[in-house]
């Protein structure tokens, strides 16, 4: 059985997204490139880093696994 996450809405998607990209060392890039500048690798590795915190989000502050 799959869990669902709730990804919030456009405004909180993007915030999450920017949000990664800033923490993987990714923004400075965004900004004088574009998103279209990032590599499948590091568009991959934000998606990863955003579901992680999501889980991690939804798990509690335990670090409980479900």
């Amino acid at each position: 059985m799959t869990r669902q996450v709730d990804g919030g809405g456009r405004a909180e998607k993007a915030e999450r997204r920017m949000a990664a990209a800033r923490a993987l060392g990714l923004w400075d890039k965004v900004v004088a490139e574009g998103w279209g500048s990032l590599t499948s690798r590091e568009t991959g590795s934000i998606g990863a880093f955003i579901t992680h915190r999501l889980h991690n989000d939804q798990s509690g502050e335990d670090g409980e696994k479900h």
